[in-house]
């Protein structure tokens, strides 16, 4: 994909989706992408985590071939999506309650990363900003 950069990525095991935790999104200037991570791959990361190749075009260039190598959870493009939702999750309360990054496409598909931490959702909205500000709304 000619001049495709690597924006940043989240990678949390207090990112879900569905019943699994650990859970990866990655943003390029083209492309939203989920990644599921099980098992040892939660434990051991790598030296240099792919969320950490943001920068340089060198470092970009580098994280735009890895995530051609790694298996999608979702992959989606920019002039697919429709609407991105975001909830703050709480600071502090008696309920085991999240946050989300909601993704809804203009196909109608409707995807939901719930994330358990603030510092999660500052990160995953920095890159959400980048990526696409426009689609983006705090609920």
């Amino acid at each position: 994909m000619d001049n495709e950069v690597f924006i940043g990525g989240v990678e949390s095991v207090k990112l879900k989706r569905g019943m699994v935790a650990g859970y990866n999104i990655y943003a390029t200037s083209r492309r939203l992408i989920g990644v599921k991570k099980r098992g040892k791959a939660i434990i051991f990361r790598s030296i240099a985590p792919l969320a950490d190749l943001a920068g340089s075009k060198e470092k970009s260039d580098v994280a735009i071939e890895k995530l051609k190598e790694i298996k999608k959870d979702f992959e989606l493009f920019r002039e697919d999506i429709s609407e991105l939702e975001m909830k703050k999750p709480p600071r502090f309360g008696p309920f085991q309650t999240s946050g989300h990054l909601r993704i809804m496409t203009k196909a109608g598909e409707d995807i939901k990363i719930k994330m358990e931490t603030r510092q999660d959702f500052e990160r995953v909205k920095e890159i959400i900003s980048k990526f696409m500000p426009e689609a983006l709304k705090i609920a």
